[in-house]
Formats: C-alpha cells, structure tokens, sequence
C-alpha cells in the first residue's frame, strides 16, 4: 500500500508538473544524460529504468553516470553536463541556497537508509569517545546519517573529540574500517553482508526509526524542465516503473543482479 502510495505521488508530479506543457523542438532529442551521486541503492529506480528498458519505454534513451558525490552531481546539473539527477536533498539544498537554479522533481527515498557499523571491540557508545568515523564527503547522506546516528547515541562529535573523516564510497568506507583505519561508518543495508562477513558489526540500525526523512530526490534545472517537458515526463515515468519494479518478489533475481553489477559487490 505505501508502495502504491509513493508511486502514485511521484506519478502526479509527473503529470502535473510537466505534462501539461507542449513540447518543443528540442524535445526531438531523446537522449538523456543522468547522474547518480553514489554507490548506494537508494538510486535503484534510475538504474532498473535503464537496464530494464523503461526509459526506452517512455522514449528515452538514457545513459546513468556515477558522479561521487551530491556536490559533484549539482556541479554537473548546473553545468548542463547532466540533464537529470538522482541525489541527496542535502547537496542539492546547499546549491540552490548558492543561487542554483535547479528544481527537486519527486522524491523517491522517505527514509534515512544507513546502518552505523563498528569494529567489534565498540560495544557501547563511550567506546567511540576520540575515535574516527568515516563518511563519504562533507555535506552528504553518509555525513548525515552519521551525526544523527552520533545524536542518537548521545555523541556529540566536538564534546566527544569523533573526528569526521572523508574516506569515499561505501566499499571504500568497508575495508578501512575493516583494516582498522577507522572505527565507524555509516552503511546503508545493501553493504550489511559485506561488513558483517568482515567480522564488523551494527550499533544503530536507522532504517528502523519513524522520523520521516526525504533522503534520495530527482532533480533537473529549471531550464531542462522549461525546454524540454517531454523528456522529464518521461524520466519520470520510467523511474516510476522502475520503483514498481524493485518491491515485486517475482523480480528478485533481476533486482539483485543489478544491485550486485552497480554496486560492485562481485568485484
């Protein structure tokens, strides 16, 4: 029901948004560019669109980019390198308070999707008194989810001396808090088996809270979405399919294959 729920919302948006606009010639050109922020599953929809041809459904020709981080694909977006984006609301807040034009289409992800993992010896939160804690970059999801995870434990990273390191993608973030470089991350739960088969364990699972968080968004500039309505609709819908897509039990083995190619998890 949720399922449904959020799709039907994103279909609104969709429709309402851009739909009732009348295309024009540069709508001729149905090639998309789209970026990604990070190797994290949250951007499942973007990439079932594209590997299971729903794009191509709609009439979209879309090529995905791996970026590297929420900032990277702003810069990107604002650039024109990238017509459309599947990121974090963080990044894409901090450009448009610098005087981006850019727009959030539809929100795809209503959760904050990390677990905060450790080494084995940190037991209790005190344990990571001094201690390091790895995010991707400054500003990102990984860097939220690991000050709500610090808040929730009672940590205050300056009181409590945790040093916030930049350290990169998630399996980055998995062998050097494996190697022991540093003592704690957030990972969201596609990493879970990786870390736990590494001997590393969860000391707060925030998948598992209720506080409403809009985490993964879609997002164009106003320019793409002014000139080219078509295309947007159409991005949209082909992401719709793909979150229609990701929960069917029946489509299991399609879903973990692209996960498993995505995110690298074979290599």
């Amino acid at each position: 029901m949720r399922q449904k729920k959020i799709i039907g919302t994103l279909l609104a948006v969709a429709l309402v948004g851009v739909g009732a606009r009348p295309a024009t010639a540069q709508d001729g050109s149905r090639k998309l560019l789209v970026a990604y922020a990070g190797l994290i599953s949250t951007h499942t929809s973007v990439w079932l669109g594209e590997d299971q041809g729903f794009y191509k459904k709609h009439g979209l020709d879309v090529t995905s980019v791996f970026t590297g981080s929420g900032s990277v694909t702003s810069q990107a977006l604002i650039a024109g390198e990238a017509k459309a984006a599947s990121t974090s609301v963080g990044p894409t807040a901090a450009a448009v308070s610098a005087g981006a034009d850019l727009v959030i289409l539809a929100g795809t992800i209503h959760i904050l999707p990390y677990q905060f993992w450790v080494l084995p010896q940190v037991r209790q939160p005190a344990d990571l008194k001094g201690k390091r804690v790895a995010i991707s970059t400054f500003g990102s999801g990984s860097h939220l989810a690991a000050e709500v995870a610090l808040n929730s434990l009672g940590l205050d990273p300056v009181r409590d001396k945790i040093a916030i390191m930049q350290v990169g993608t998630q399996p980055d973030r998995v062998a050097a808090l494996a190697s022991g470089r540093i003592d704690a991350t957030p990972l969201e739960p596609g990493f879970g088996q990786a870390a736990k088969d590494k001997g590393l364990t969860v000391l707060v699972d925030l998948t598992k809270t209720d506080v409403p968080y809009l985490n993964t968004v879609l997002v164009a500039s106003r320019r793409f979405i002014k000139e080219s309505p078509q295309q947007v609709e159409s991005f949209l819908k082909g992401t719709i399919d793909g979150l229609a897509f990701l929960p069917n039990p029946a489509n299991e083995k399609a879903v973990k294959s692209v996960l498993a190619r995505r995110l690298k998890l074979n290599s």
